[in-house]
């Protein structure tokens, strides 16, 4: 199977993580949320799939185009 590496598409802050590595996800479930101008923002797996590493803790600050977890596919 392929991986796909997910990245943030705005700078925020970690706000809530919704999996771990080893779960399975479907397309459009949110693995992690940020937060970004007292607006949540979450960001989703593309495709089913399981979850391989979260590479972010919550409260961490991250930037546009940082990796944020990667997917199995």
């Amino acid at each position: 199977m392929a991986t796909k590496s997910i990245r943030c598409p705005i700078s925020g802050t970690v706000f809530q993580i919704h999996k771990a590595p080893g779960d399975s996800v479907v397309a459009k479930e949110a693995v992690v949320t940020l937060e970004c101008m007292k607006m949540e923002i979450p960001i989703e797996a593309p495709s089913t799939g399981r979850v391989v590493s979260i590479d972010v803790r919550e409260g961490d600050s991250v930037v546009k185009d940082q990796q944020v977890f990667v997917l199995e596919i």
